[in-house]
């Protein structure tokens, strides 16, 4: 048995009065935030979780801070806060280090791809590189693709040196 239409209507009315304040603030400064908490697998080896939060926390404050580094993501419709929030950060499983991590990357992921592979040097990373890392692979994220896969694409050097200069990192 569904409501009396009086009793709709002022349900409809209640549920306006208390979304209305939370819809209009929302519109006025865009998509509401997402939590700065850095998404991490269980199981992250110690080393590797502590490089990534501290790395996590200074790409937030980076994109947060750096116009020119936000603008990477606005160029691909996509609000760089919202990409790293979005990534669930993995440790490459041993096949993973053995094909793509022992060739120098220090992680990988696929265009659009919500989840980041970190393989066993990310833990070594300087802030700063590990830093650009993420910023690099949220930008896959987001919709940058990457040459040899994509013709036309940027490599992999030439979008960290576009991170780098642009972040400031």
């Amino acid at each position: 048995m569904g409501l009396p239409a009086v009793g709709f209507g002022w349900l409809a009315y209640v549920l306006w009065s208390l979304l209305a304040p939370i819809m209009s603030s929302a519109s006025q400064v865009g998509a509401p935030a997402l939590t700065a908490a850095v998404r991490a697998a269980a199981g992250m080896p110690g080393g590797m979780q502590h490089r990534l939060e501290e790395a996590f926390i200074l790409a937030n404050q980076t994109v947060e801070g750096v116009a020119a580094c936000r603008e990477l993501f606005a160029e691909l419709d996509q609000p760089a806060e919202r990409s790293l929030a979005l990534t669930l950060y993995v440790p490459a499983s041993g096949t993973q280090e053995r094909r793509i991590c022992s060739r120098g990357v220090a992680a990988f992921t696929a265009v659009g791809s919500r989840v980041t592979y970190l393989c066993r040097d990310f833990r070594r990373l300087a802030a700063p590189r590990a830093t650009m890392t993420l910023v690099h692979e949220a930008l896959h994220l987001a919709g940058l693709e990457e040459a040899p896969t994509h013709a036309d694409a940027l490599s992999s050097a030439e979008i960290n040196d576009l991170v780098t200069s642009s972040c400031e990192l």
